[in-house]
This record gives structure tokens, sequence and C-alpha cells, in this order.
């Protein structure tokens, strides 16, 4: 667990994590309270998969984003 979450405070400390698409408290209490009925490993592998897909869609706005930046400096 140490390694893992030395790997997510590097890479927070790199990378500026929109509101947008970081995990709600309500959305953490909902997947607490999930844990709590004893099903864990199904309850990791699903909050994997959600910050995965938030992940994906932060970067693709990001990507959209610069794109639009790109255009707008060519003109």
């Amino acid at each position: 667990m140490e390694k893992i979450k030395k790997y997510v405070g590097c890479f927070i400390k790199t990378v500026k994590v929109s509101d947008a698409y970081d995990l709600t408290a309500a959305e953490l209490i909902r997947l607490s309270l999930e844990a709590d009925k004893g099903d864990n490993m199904d309850i990791i592998g699903t909050t994997f998969f959600y910050g995965y897909a938030k992940g994906y869609l932060a970067a693709h706005a990001e990507m959209k984003t610069e794109k639009a930046r790109a255009a707008k400096c060519r003109g």
C-alpha cells in the first residue's frame, strides 16, 4: 500500500486534478458503504475502473482544450 500511496502522491504533485473529474465526498461515502457490505474485491475493482473512466474523460477534455488552444494560436 505504501508503494501505491507514494506513486499516487508523486503523480498528484505533477498534475493538477480538476475538481470536475475528482471523486466527490458523496462518491467516496457510497464506495465506503458498499465496501462495508463485504464484497471488497468487487468494490476495489469497480472503484479502479470508475477512476480510470474519470481519468479518461479528464484526459479527453484536456486534449480538446489543447486542440482549441493550438487552433487559436494558428489564427
